[in-house]
């Protein structure tokens, strides 16, 4: 079993180390601005996938798609025919929404407390109660 698990590992450590060469040959053959919006998407059917975060990069980077192939053809031992460019939105994780605490005034506490002792159903009841604690 720990062959397998040290074949994988060595597997997935060629394949990360291909694609961050990939990843290098293809933001030498861009300018600065350029770069941080690139990401290498994958090698399907000999064709080099591109990730891009906005239409607006996906469309600058059509700008250079034959030099950016030119440079991975040249620096790398892969020879994609083709450059495909794909809008993917960056991975974030989604934010916490904070709500505040929404408080009642005494006087609205007793209105709800007093309705709540006339219900007589006790799960609309309890939550007539709960809610008459929201006070300061």
């Amino acid at each position: 079993m720990d062959s397998i698990s040290n074949k994988l590992q060595s597997r997935l450590r060629r394949q990360a180390q291909q694609l961050q060469g990939i990843l290098s040959a293809l933001k030498s053959a861009l300018p600065a601005e350029c770069q941080p919006h690139l990401e290498v998407g994958g090698i399907r059917d000999n064709q080099l996938v591109i990730l891009t975060d906005s239409t607006v990069w996906q469309t600058r980077l059509r700008m250079y798609s034959q030099s950016m192939l030119e440079s991975v053809q040249q620096h790398t031992e892969l020879r994609p025919s083709r450059l495909i460019i794909k809008v993917s939105p960056p991975r974030r994780p989604p934010a916490e929404e904070h709500h505040p605490r929404r408080f009642i005034s005494q006087k609205n506490a007793d209105i709800i407390e007093k309705t709540a002792q006339g219900i007589s159903d006790p799960e609309l009841r309890k939550a007539l109660e709960k809610l008459a604690k929201h006070t300061k």
